[in-house]
């Protein structure tokens, strides 16, 4: 019996569900909380999401965003994008992410 975990990895820019390739010319796909939606009927086991543009302009995670994403989400989520500081880890904490990605 093969058993296999399916975790999908969302981009998001400017509160934006989006696609790049190697982050270069973004293609809009939608709105991150239908996303969620639609995970949730594939059962996914996990997702990742990343804020690709939040470290770069020196934003910090949008904990709105995030909060009404978790609220919807049905599996772990993973985020990355902006963390500069343990208050941030400890806010993603407690609105239900499960994991941080840090990076630079």
């Amino acid at each position: 019996m093969n058993f296999f975990r399916v975790i999908t990895v969302l981009q998001i820019s400017n509160n934006e569900l989006i696609k790049t390739r190697k982050y270069k010319n973004p293609v809009y796909l939608g709105d991150p909380i239908n996303a969620i939606k639609i995970f949730n009927e594939m059962e996914v086991q996990e997702m990742v999401l990343l804020d690709i543009d939040a470290t770069n302009q020196k934003k910090e995670p949008n904990f709105e965003l995030l909060k009404l994403i978790t609220s919807e989400a049905f599996y772990p989520l993973s985020y990355g994008g902006g963390i500069s500081s343990i208050e941030h880890i400890i806010n993603l904490q407690k609105i239900g992410v499960e994991k941080v990605i840090l990076n630079t």
